[in-house]
């Protein structure tokens, strides 16, 4: 009888012993990858923020430009009024 139970012994603790590894490896796999998509999660919100100053900052930089665009504009327009008007005298002259 006790060879029997050694024998059976021998039998089912392998099995045993791998079915709780196997189940061991399941868990970690998944922690491993619940671990990957936290990370992927968090570049991701990284990204979207810095999309988001990049969205900001090009509008900065288009009204900037609008900006600078006027005041070249209102030169220009003066200093060719100033031409003209220089002009304008030495023909009279």
């Amino acid at each position: 009888m006790l060879c029997i139970i050694a024998l059976l012994t021998l039998h089912y603790r392998p099995q045993h012993l791998a079915s709780v590894e196997e189940r061991k490896i399941k868990s970690l796999v998944a922690l491993l990858v619940e671990t990957q998509m936290k990370k992927l999660e968090i570049k991701l919100r990284h990204f979207e923020e810095l999309e988001a100053i990049m969205d900001k900052e090009r509008e900065s930089v288009s009204t900037h430009q609008v900006d600078s665009m006027v005041p070249n504009k209102v030169t220009k327009s003066r200093s060719s009024f100033v031409w003209s008007s220089a002009n304008s005298k030495e023909v009279r002259n």
